[in-house]
C-alpha cells in the first residue's frame, strides 16, 4: 500500500527536526521543499548529501539553493553562515539512528566527530548523490589532506557496493581567489582530478559510479551572479535522474 504523500514529508520532517534539535547548526538538513522551486524540481524524490571540511562552503551551497544566494541576509547586511559538519536535502524518508548520533556527539573529541557525522549520515540517509566541497585555496599536504579524508570517510563506506548512490561530484570552491587564469584553473582541477582518480582506483564498487564530476565553483558573498556553482548543481541533478 503506498504511503500518503502527507505521511511522509511528516515522517522526513520529523526526522529533519531530530538532527536539528540535537546538533544545533552542525548539521544543516534542509526537506526539498524548502528549496527555491527550480532546484525542488530537480531534486525531487532524490536525498543527497554535502560533505568536506569546516568553511568549504557546504552551508553557502544549501543557502544558494534555498534563499538564491549563498549567504545569510540579517538586518540588511550580508552574513556568512557558521560552520558545519555535514549539509543534506532530503525527500524521502530516513530513520535517523538516534543511539548512534548521541554516541558520537558524546563520546568523539573534535574533528573526529566531523568525520563520524559522514560516516552516519551516509548510513541513515542513504543518498543516491554526494557533493564533496573542497577549499581550493588549499595546497600541498593540506589539499592532499582532504582528499584522503575523502578516501577514509567516504568512500570506505562504499567498499563492499554502491547501495544507492550514482554520482560523487567534487566541487572545488573560492575559485574566485584562485582560478585567476584558465591556466591556473586548468591546474587545479587536473591535480585534485589525478589524486580523486588515484583514491577511486583503491576501491572497486565506485568504479561502477554513474557519473563522477569536477567542478571549479565560487560562493562568494559579494557576487551579483554564482553561475559556476548553478551550472554544476544542474549537472549534479542530471546524474542523479
Amino acid at each position: 500500500m503506498d504511503i500518503p504523500t502527507a505521511a511522509i514529508l511528516e515522517a522526513i520532517k520529523r526526522a529533519v527536526l531530530w538532527l536539528y534539535e540535537n546538533y544545533g547548526q552542525e548539521i544543516s538538513a534542509v526537506v526539498l521543499k524548502q528549496l527555491k522551486s527550480v532546484w525542488a524540481k530537480m531534486f525531487s524524490k532524490k536525498n543527497f548529501l554535502i560533505l568536506g571540511n569546516r568553511q568549504s562552503g557546504k552551508t553557502s551551497l544549501i543557502l544558494l539553493m534555498t534563499d538564491g544566494h549563498p549567504y545569510k541576509l540579517i538586518k540588511g547586511q550580508k552574513e556568512t553562515p557558521n560552520p558545519t559538519a555535514a549539509s543534506m536535502v532530503i525527500d524521502k524518508p530516513f530513520t535517523p539512528d538516534k543511539g548512534a548520533w548521541l554516541k558520537i556527539k558524546q563520546d568523539v573529541p573534535g574533528d573526529l566527530a566531523l568525520r563520524e557525522t559522514w560516516k552516519q549520515a551516509i548510513t541513515d540517509v542513504k543518498p543516491e548523490g554526494i557533493i564533496y566541497m573542497i577549499d581550493g585555496r588549499l595546497e600541498g599536504k593540506q589539499l592532499q589532506r582532504t582528499i584522503k579524508e575523502a578516501d577514509e570517510w567516504v568512500f570506505e563506506q562504499y567498499k563492499s557496493d554502491l547501495r544507492e548512490l550514482k554520482a560523487l561530484h567534487v566541487f572545488i570552491n573560492f575559485s574566485d581567489l584562485w582560478a585567476t587564469n584558465p591556466s591556473a584553473r586548468m591546474h587545479k582541477e587536473r591535480e585534485i582530478r589525478k589524486a580523486f582518480d588515484a583514491a577511486l582506483d583503491g576501491r572497486e564498487s565506485l568504479k561502477h559510479l554513474s557519473s563522477f564530476e569536477i567542478h571549479s565553483v565560487h560562493l562568494c558573498p559579494n557576487a551579483k551572479e554564482w553561475k559556476d556553482a548553478e551550472k554544476a548543481l544542474k549537472h549534479f541533478s542530471v546524474a542523479l535522474e
